[in-house]
Formats: C-alpha cells, structure tokens, sequence
C-alpha cells in the first residue's frame, strides 16, 4: 500500500509540474495585505512588478512580465502590484518611477530596475541574480 501511494503522489507531482509548464504560472496578484505572505515569506525568489493603469509604459512591460513568469516557473515567483491599489507596499518599498521591477531573495530587496525594458534585458538581469 506505501508503493501505490507514493506512485501517485509522484504522478500528481509530475502531472501538476507538466500542466504549469504547458500553460505556465499566474502572476499573483500582490496587495497590502498579502505581500509579506507572497514575497517576504517566499522560498523562491520574487519578481515583483510595480504598476499602474495610467502609465503607458507599464501597458508595454505588462506582457513581457507575463511571459518571463511562465518561462521561470518554479524557479521565480512573479507577483504585481497596483500601486494606486497598494499605496502602502509602494511606500514602503520607494517606488517613485514606474513601471519599477523588484527581486526579493529571502524576504530581502536584492535588486530592481526602472521603466520601460526588453524582454531580453529583464532575462539578463534577472539571470544575473538568480544563477
């Protein structure tokens, strides 16, 4: 009886890791409220994108977020914050340009970048810190 369990248990790991690589992870939603949770209490590495609605370069980088959090699944986590939603998270963090991308490692603020930026570039940098 411990085999088949330990079978399926690894069949629901392999099935869940080869459906989030064909369809990729969900950015999480950050908020004042979850953000200790979903970034500082993290084991993974965080992405987190600092955004706004009215700024348009942020309509441009939002896509290219999205698909880095889909290529580095299980190996980043990817969570946005609307600052007009989480004026306290932004605070506390300084974010005074947007778009502004953050890499928390171990709860800590390690690295971040301004504006707009390639796909490539976000890559580059963010391989830097994570490799």
């Amino acid at each position: 009886m411990k085999m088949k369990k330990s079978v399926i248990f690894l069949s629901l790991i392999f099935v869940t890791g080869f459906f989030t690589n064909i369809y990729g992870q969900e950015l999480i939603k950050g908020t004042d409220d979850n953000f200790n949770e979903k970034v500082i209490n993290s084991e993974l590495p965080v992405v987190v994108y600092f955004w706004a609605e009215w700024k348009s370069e942020c309509n441009k980088v939002t896509p290219i977020i999205k698909e880095l959090s889909k290529e580095y699944v299980g190996l980043v986590n990817f969570v946005e914050v609307n600052v007009d939603n989480s004026k306290i998270t932004a605070s506390t963090f300084g974010v005074m340009d947007l778009p502004q991308i953050v890499l928390f490692k171990k709860g800590e603020k390690v690295a971040f970048i301004n504006g707009l930026r390639t796909k490539n570039f976000i890559s580059d940098w963010l391989n830097n810190y994570i490799n």
